[in-house]
């Protein structure tokens, strides 16, 4: 970025390289602790189609799938990004159901990925917990003893926060009943509601699985306490005439329109329809953006591939826009050319960046860092 005024704009990417066979590669990077801090600021506030659209404008190592972005998600949004997983989760179901060949996100891996999540290894290295719960722990000073019993019981604060919260407990129960490990086969081992012979979640199988699996390694008494609390919501909805725990925690569907927005999963800048992709001769794939025409920056990559490299063809009211006001929530934004260019296709479309490994959400904490004394 050549100007100064981006600064802070700036500071929401880092550049990393990697070195492989003799050769070094740089790469810049949407840095994580924005992603994270855009996912708690908003956490009141989510729904599925809202979540889904943010997620998908993302760069692709963030999914709905696995790895330590589900993780967080999956403990910071606890049943809103449950549903909204299970959604692209049945996706991935159907396509395997219909075609019978296995998907990218393959239910093989997949259901091995869930069966063997654990909580306790997440609850104790999450990150932001005094934020997410509301409950904080001060720095320990001088009376040691005053210090322990505060955070002892804000912990105490902290796993309520999950395991006394029936949308949570209730969406992994249905989202743990799709499963399938018995299959013999790579796929099919997530079900599809589409199945005739599974119209709905297995809510025994998954409750077998939260309580067996997901909560292995947890205390007796919290573990009698789920337990408690669902037994009494399962006696709750059997006196309700016809109603079934899929049909309260999981009647759910993603507005159709976000079934449309390709763009969002695949391209970091958008063209309208008049605008087309030329070739020129040296093969390079590029588009001639004129004076007056439109462009869409669908994204935070976006706005900073328009900003480090495009800067002189847009207003500075656009470039202000984008570096300052833009939610980047996964929303569109039209801005105008001033001056004729080409811009390059590999700049339009998402990059897929190798893995950085100095990026994990769940490093392992000290165990003076496990309340996050230090996160205030």
């Amino acid at each position: 970025m050549k100007e100064k005024r981006f600064k802070k704009f700036r500071d929401n990417f880092y550049k990393f390289s990697t070195f492989y066979a003799g050769n070094d590669q740089d790469f810049t990077a949407l840095k994580q602790s924005w992603v994270i801090n855009k996912i708690v600021s908003k956490r009141k506030s989510w729904d599925i189609n809202s979540l889904t659209t943010f997620i998908q404008s993302l760069p692709y190592e963030y999914d709905f799938f696995q790895g330590d972005f589900f993780k967080f998600c999956l403990l910071a949004l606890k049943g809103t990004f449950i549903k909204t997983s299970f959604l692209q989760i049945q996706d991935n179901a159907s396509i395997e159901l219909h075609t019978g060949r296995d998907t990218e996100n393959s239910s093989s891996n997949l259901c091995d990925y869930y069966i063997n999540l654990r909580f306790e290894e997440m609850f104790s290295d999450m990150p932001l917990l005094p934020k997410l719960t509301g409950f904080h722990v001060y720095p320990y000073k001088n009376d040691f003893s005053k210090w322990k019993t505060k955070a002892d019981a804000a912990e105490e604060k902290h796993r309520a926060f999950f395991l006394e919260d029936r949308d949570f407990l209730f969406s992994l129960i249905c989202f743990f009943g799709m499963l399938r490990p018995e299959k013999k086969e790579y796929y099919y081992k997530i079900a599809c509601l589409e199945d005739e012979d599974f119209s709905s979640p297995d809510i025994e199988k998954g409750k077998e699985i939260l309580i067996k699996s997901f909560l292995d390694g947890t205390e007796t008494k919290y573990i009698n306490k789920v337990n408690a609390l669902i037994k009494k919501e399962l006696l709750a909805i059997s006196l309700l005439p016809d109603k079934k725990i899929s049909e309260i925690y999981m009647d759910i569907s993603l507005n159709e329109s976000l079934k449309k927005k390709y763009f969002l999963q695949f391209s970091d800048i958008s063209l309208p329809k008049t605008i087309g992709v030329n070739h020129d001769f040296q093969n390079e794939d590029f588009s001639k953006i004129n004076i007056g025409d439109s462009i869409y920056v669908n994204n935070m990559m976006g706005a900073h591939k328009i900003i480090q490299s495009y800067s002189d063809y847009f207003s500075d009211a656009d470039l202000a826009f984008l570096a300052n006001k833009k939610e980047y929530l996964g929303e569109q934004s039209k801005i105008n050319c001033i001056k004729s260019f080409n811009l390059a296709d590999k700049d339009r479309e998402k990059d897929f960046l190798p893995e950085d490994k100095n990026t994990e959400i769940f490093q392992k904490k000290l165990e003076s860092e496990r309340l996050s004394i230090h996160e205030l």
